[in-house]
């Protein structure tokens, strides 16, 4: 058994040097989509985490009109809750509102007869997904507890650019990526049909002397696997590195932002075992369709 294993690795790691050009191609370039994929899925936390610190300027402040007893406000506020895009609502009295302006703004409620409560009672509505804000308020002002005129005050143009620039970072990214992955497919295949085709007259020996289709595919499906592997590694640390080089120029910038850790252990087993995964599965495939190639040759 352990002969067995070391001949197919020992095959295996030959294919690899037999064919070196090629392996490097189909490693960098296999590392490059993953690191690429890595990174978006990096700043995608980070921008939440960021989104996440400044969500104060994403919430939703909803007026209700004057009047509104406990059980409308209570009626309202549950019937946001369940809008898809919704975090939480929070009802806020006008009280509060009022008493609040006047400590911030002294200046302008005092000396000029504003005394009495300009505010009505409020529902602050924090929202999980920017790209449904509109929805949200386009719900809200058709309700009959809610304010006319003003019933739904939120930053729309910004929270329309965040959302777009989201979208358009999530997109590219898949874009990107996907094309590098299905450029190091073509060259992992082209890699393990040329090796298929150096090594035909093997094949036929191990055939001959009764080897299965296990055993003689083995080698072949390792070889991409220990390719995607060493991409996957690869993108670990460039991850990894990159991380640390941004945060070193905010260091020496006197820039006070938090970046994200890298989960090193956890970064390099999901990037391995996607790497290897992929590796394996574009190898296989080539493998099959040169085989077949052959048989009907």
């Amino acid at each position: 058994m352990i002969d067995r294993v070391v001949f197919v690795l020992g095959e295996a790691i030959v294919g690899m040097r037999r064919n070196l050009l090629l392996g490097f191609a189909a490693t960098t370039t296999a590392a490059i989509a993953l690191y690429v994929l890595a990174s978006m899925a990096y700043i995608g936390r980070q921008a939440a985490i960021y989104v996440d610190v400044l969500q104060s300027q994403f919430e939703m402040t909803v007026n209700l009109k004057p009047g509104t007893d406990p059980a409308g406000i209570s009626r309202t506020a549950k019937y946001l809750r369940t809008t898809p895009g919704v975090g939480s609502v929070v009802w806020v009295p006008a009280a509060r509102r009022w008493e609040k302006d006047r400590k911030a703004h002294p200046e302008l409620t005092e000396g000029y007869g504003f005394t009495d409560n300009i505010y009505p009672d409020a529902l602050r509505v924090r929202l999980n997904d920017l790209s449904r804000s509109e929805a949200v308020a386009s719900k809200a002002k058709r309700m009959s507890t809610v304010d006319a005129k003003n019933g739904v005050i939120y930053y729309a143009d910004a929270q329309r650019t965040v959302a777009r620039w989201i979208k358009v970072g999530r997109e590219l990214s898949l874009f990107v990526g996907g094309f590098l992955l299905a450029v190091s497919a073509i060259v992992i295949w082209n890699s393990v049909s040329l090796t298929v085709a150096s090594r035909a007259t093997e094949v036929r020996i191990m055939r001959l002397v009764g080897a299965s289709r296990i055993v003689i595919a083995l080698p072949f499906v390792l070889e991409g696997v220990l390719q995607g592997v060493v991409a996957g590694a690869a993108a670990a640390g460039g991850l990894v590195a990159t991380r640390h080089s941004v945060e070193g120029l905010l260091r020496e910038r006197a820039v006070t932002f938090a970046l994200a850790p890298v989960p090193l252990a956890l970064t390099l087993f999901v990037l391995c075992g996607v790497g290897g995964g992929y590796g394996g599965l574009c190898s296989l495939a080539a493998l099959r369709a040169s085989l077949r190639a052959r048989r009907n040759g």
